[in-house]
């Protein structure tokens, strides 16, 4: 068949063949081609937690931070463990800033690399973890990494200088737990994991700072506890 790379108006006639290879015309037509353009609609976890969703570029993304305590298959993932044992722990794993299950509600769950990166899956069914090359794309759309910073962070929620969201994304300064077995960041910091590793221990992160234009895309250890992203597949 043909494939058509880009929308448009096309003329197309339908030609029928028989077995001796006489053709005939059936139908001389047009149609129109449009641009396949994802289907952006609210997303909801395996706990019924809604998530809003915005368009930037060609992908659907979260316009919130997970707060799912269960993986995809509704699989109960670990919480409540102590700063030793998170540390010493290769697997699955979330926190709340400060231990505090309130703030869940604005800033999602910390979840460490392991978590996202479950064969259980954490993500609403059909939607991923946002990979390094899904965070290129992201932050291209916005002008480049020097510039995307104050276009994804929240119009409000920052301390002193929120963004001005014009992306939509509303990243917020959820912080983060660090491998030192402190919190730090809540108000000023937003720290989101990627499902790409950079090592045997470590993976890359999106960091925004507040007062900053430009984004930062460092490896993280895996212990760290971080916000996280979906990506409509």
């Amino acid at each position: 068949g043909i494939i058509y790379a880009n929308q448009g108006l096309y003329d197309v006639t339908l030609v029928a063949t028989n077995s001796d290879g006489n053709n005939t015309m059936v139908k001389a037509e047009y149609m129109v081609v449009y641009a396949n353009i994802p289907y952006c609609s609210p997303a909801y976890d395996i706990e019924g937690n809604m998530y809003e969703v915005v368009e930037i570029g060609s992908h659907c993304w979260m316009a919130e931070n997970l707060k799912s305590a269960s993986y995809t298959n509704g699989i109960s993932i670990t919480t409540g463990l102590s700063s030793t044992d998170w540390d010493n722990n290769t697997t699955g794993a979330y926190k709340h800033y400060n231990d505090n299950s309130s703030n869940n509600t604005t800033y999602g769950k910390l979840y460490n690399w392991y978590a996202i990166n479950n064969s259980n899956g954490i993500c609403p069914d059909g939607w991923h973890v946002a990979t390094d090359a899904n965070w290129a794309d992201l932050y291209s759309a916005l002008g480049g990494f020097a510039v995307a910073n104050p276009k994804m962070r929240s119009s409000t929620g920052w301390s002193p200088n929120s963004g001005n969201n014009s992306s939509g994304f509303t990243a917020l300064p959820g912080g983060l737990f660090g491998t030192n077995g402190q919190y730090s960041g809540l108000g000023d910091q937003a720290y989101f994991w990627s499902a790409t590793q950079y090592d045997a221990t470590s993976a890359f992160t999106l960091q925004l700072y507040n007062g900053l234009d430009e984004l930062f895309d460092y490896p993280v250890d895996k212990n760290a506890g971080m916000s996280c992203r979906c990506v409509k597949d």
